[in-house]
């Protein structure tokens, strides 16, 4: 391949507008899945690379990234539900995901709009 199809390329996939923020989506969820590799108690791991994408996505599109990340925050809750067998009711996860994505999502977007 030449470097002349390969922008080509890049420049076909630019113009679909719902593949950045669903590769986002995608990522930010086998990141924190890849995170439990060095968990060393549940629900607490030495190694957190959502938070890298996070602050990365907030620097490089702004808010525009903000729902996705939401979004992932919450699917991960449910995820998360299922793995550990947690018996909340739909409304305790739907709460959980909410406040897990607002806690971390917040931080990394205010030092972001800082930097920016």
């Amino acid at each position: 391949m030449t470097a002349k199809s390969l922008s080509g390329r890049w420049l076909a996939l630019r113009q679909l507008p719902l593949l950045r923020p669903l590769f986002l989506l995608i990522l930010w969820m086998t990141l924190w899945r890849l995170a439990s590799i060095l968990e060393y108690a549940p629900h607490a791991s030495i190694w957190f690379p959502p938070a890298g994408l996070t602050f990365a996505a907030l620097l490089l599109l702004g808010f525009n990234a903000l729902p996705w990340i939401l979004t992932a925050a919450m699917l991960v809750t449910f995820w998360e539900t299922q793995l550990y067998a947690v018996p909340y009711h739909l409304a305790e996860q739907l709460s959980t995901g909410v406040l897990f994505g607002l806690a971390h999502s917040l931080s990394y977007y205010l030092g972001a709009a800082f930097m920016r």
